[in-house]
């Protein structure tokens, strides 16, 4: 068998009777419903028939979505057999059930010739379709009227003023009219390619928009008052239609089995109760014993821990297997990076450790549990594979204790639609930035920074673009006092507040990947998780946004700084493993490109193309498979990554950074008090963790020097 999409992609089934089965190992033993519901996804299967004639097609299938019907397209040997064929329903199943392919009357024979056939199931979304399309135009349309009310009314909403809509927007009630009429059609037609009278997620959010429009076209006048319920915030007409959008195009059907038979008897799909029930004490017992990817201890084995989920461990394995076949390489999931320092206390850690946060190798370095890399002879040639800083943070002293593994990317997201109505051009520095909020917030609209993230911890990875694009500096030369009372610094920190206290950006915002679906906060910094979201889970706005470099501050040579905190994770060898060596042979191939990109490849072929891998080796991401636009600009900003150097006490600089911000916008401090209070709490902890480590003495003598990284 074979598919045209590495979108289909197989699935686990602990019933009995699924093949292969195994009672308590996870096999990949169906196709996965979930992930074979694309349209004009297919797969293909090779049956080879003893002789040429008519056969029945029996599927065992199950189809979990309730008041749904899946559609396929059946071919044989790359035709469709007869017009039937074309558009096959599969109700609701919620268990495994043998389905022959047949109508309500017949069951259909179908011709295969002797010997090799291939018999095709495609997705079709041709039912659905002009459901969609209906939708998404309706999402358009309102969303551009109530731009429209936005330009009338501004940012403020008096619900005491009267208005005369149709004055200023005559053809508003027949716009509005026709597309209620739209959304009618398109509920009826639901209905009926689903063949339900129930009422679902998606009837009850078109139900709830008609209902809405209604009353609209009663009273346009109402529009500017009640403008929330038509295309602003999370209960409005466009969110909810934005919701169920995605649903309508999925049509899952979960496979295990294809027979192709005469008039015979078919094995049982299910196993019954009783055998069902003993089979589950079973496997409950079985668990006490069951050791797979649990951290285990050889001495002829290289041990690895890993801090990811079960599937990139399995891709992982599978890699390592058939690359170091004559030397054992266990790699075992690590649910928290915690327990590494544990098992390091306890001398029970692992040789390797994979995906550990990019601060944590320094918190090690300066205890003397994990191994200078640098001191290996080929280091050089390795280091070349990544950005120069995403480093710093891994270096203490003159030795590099970690390399990196993941990368982060911190670009500017903006919606192409809502700007080209504005006539608000992508802004490049800061100030620019600032220049557009009147034009934004006129209409109801805003920015989003990373600052505005719910919480009030501020960590680095929020506040130290700004200080790094003004030049500014955390330490001394020395490092033993800190440096935030900088001229450099005290202009970044004023621009981190001035832009909430003076230019009003909206303090929390909940969810920047929502506010920016629904028009709410059509630009703003978003990282790489922003970005896969809004290509697999936003399709309402596909093809509307788009993203640009961060936007940065113009230095002295003209150049704009667009420096930023990109530590994603990174990888690591215990100091004492007894296999350094063997450590670093694995680290030097699974971090060069060839390993990257199968491995990439490997995560999309096996879970799904919204599996991107976001690797810090910067070869392999260049041959990524990725939309070339949108690569030129990551690649663009990824020179820019410069990772927050680490000292002993950079966990309190850290924390009065953020109370810093907090106390200037929340408090009205004025910047230079907040920083000249955070410099006395900063220095003081920085002497302590001096002394501690053995830099300078109680008296506050420098017994010897701190190397502090530079960006080279």
């Amino acid at each position: 068998s074979y598919k045209n999409s590495l979108s289909i992609n197989y699935g686990t089934s602990n019933d009995l009777l699924v093949t292969p089965y195994h009672i308590t190992r996870q096999k990949l033993n169906i196709i996965d419903g979930s992930n074979f519901q694309k349209g004009g996804d297919a797969l293909y299967y090779q049956v080879e028939t003893s002789k040429a004639g008519y056969y029945y097609l029996t599927i065992k299938l199950k189809q979990s979505k309730q008041f749904h019907i899946s559609y396929r397209r059946l071919t044989i040997n790359g035709k469709v057999p007869f017009d039937e064929a074309n558009l096959i329903a599969f109700d609701y199943q919620n268990n495994w059930q043998n389905v022959t392919l047949g109508n309500e009357t017949e069951k259909y024979l179908l011709y295969l010739n002797e010997g090799l056939n291939v018999i095709g199931l495609e997705v079709n979304l041709a039912p659905v379709r002009l459901i969609y399309e209906a939708i998404t135009k309706a999402i358009n349309g309102i969303n551009d009227i109530a731009l429209d009310i936005k330009k009338l009314s501004g940012n403020y909403y008096d619900k005491n003023r009267e208005w005369d809509i149709l004055a200023s927007l005559p053809n508003v009630v027949e716009v509005l009219t026709a597309y209620n009429n739209q959304l009618k059609k398109a509920q009826r037609d639901y209905r009926n390619v689903h063949k339900t009278k129930k009422t679902n997620e998606i009837i009850a959010a078109l139900t709830y928009s008609i209902s809405i429009l209604d009353d609209f076209i009663k009273e346009p006048n109402s529009l500017p008052k009640y403008l929330d319920k038509l295309a602003v915030g999370n209960n409005s007409i466009a969110a909810r239609l934005g919701l169920v959008l995605p649903l309508i195009t999925e049509s899952p059907l979960t496979m295990d089995k294809l027979y192709v038979h005469g008039d015979v008897k078919l094995p049982k799909e299910r196993a019954n109760f009783i055998s069902r029930f003993f089979e589950g004490i079973k496997r409950f017992f079985l668990t006490f014993f069951n050791n797979q990817y649990q951290p285990q201890r050889s001495k002829d084995s290289l041990e690895i821990w890993v801090n990811r989920s079960r599937q990139y461990v399995n891709v992982m394995q599978q890699m390592a297997d058939a690359r170091f076949p004559d030397s054992k390489v266990n790699i075992s999931l690590m649910p928290s990076e915690d327990k590494l320092i544990l098992a390091a206390s306890a001398n029970r850690q692992p040789d390797v450790a994979l995906g550990v946060a990019g601060w944590r190798p320094y918190d090690f370095a300066i205890r003397e549990a994990v191994v200078d890399l640098s001191e290996f002879d080929d280091f050089e040639e390795v280091k070349n594979r990544f950005e120069g800083g995403a480093f710093l943070q891994l270096m203490y002293e003159e030795g590099i204790y970690g390399l990196p593994e993941t990368q982060n990317f911190n670009l500017l997201f903006y919606r192409k639609d809502i700007l080209a109505k504005l006539n608000i051009v992508i802004p490049d520095t800061w100030e620019e930035v600032v220049a557009i909020l009147p034009e934004l917030q006129r209409y109801g609209m805003n920015f989003y920074a990373p600052l505005s993230n719910v919480g009030a911890f501020k960590g680095f990875v929020t506040t130290m673009p700004f200080i790094k694009q003004h030049g500014g500096k955390l330490y001394h030369d020395d490092a033993l006092t800190t440096a935030i009372d900088s001229e450099e610094v005290i202009k970044a920190m004023t621009l981190m507040t001035n832009l909430y206290t003076i230019y009003s950006l909206p303090l929390e915002v909940g969810s920047f990947y929502n506010a920016f679906r629904y028009g709410d906060i059509p630009i703003g910094v978003g990282d790489f998780g922003m970005y896969v979201q809004l290509l697999f889970a936003a399709p309402e706005i596909a093809g509307l946004w788009d993203i640009a470099p961060l936007p940065g501050v113009k230095n002295s040579e003209g150049v704009v700084d667009r420096s930023y905190d990109g530590a994603s994770t990174s990888a690591i060898i215990f100091k004492n493993s007894s296999k350094k060596d063997e450590a670093w042979e694995f680290l030097k191939w699974w971090t060069e490109k060839d390993t990257q990109l199968q491995y990439s490849e490997n995560l999309i072929a096996s879970l799904g193309p919204e599996y991107m891998w976001n690797t810090a080796n910067v070869e392999a991401f260049l041959d990524y498979s990725w939309n070339e636009s949108d690569k030129e600009v990551i690649l663009n900003q990824w020179r820019w990554i410069n990772d927050t150097e680490k000292t002993p006490a950079a966990y309190m600089l850290e924390r009065e950074l953020s109370n810093v911000w907090n106390k200037v916008v929340y408090n009205g401090y004025n910047v230079r008090t907040a920083i000249e209070d955070a410099v006395v709490v900063i220095n003081k902890e920085i002497t302590r963790k001096m002394i501690e480590f053995g830099y300078i003495d109680k008296n506050g003598k420098k017994l010897k020097d701190y190397q502090l990284p530079q960006l080279k």
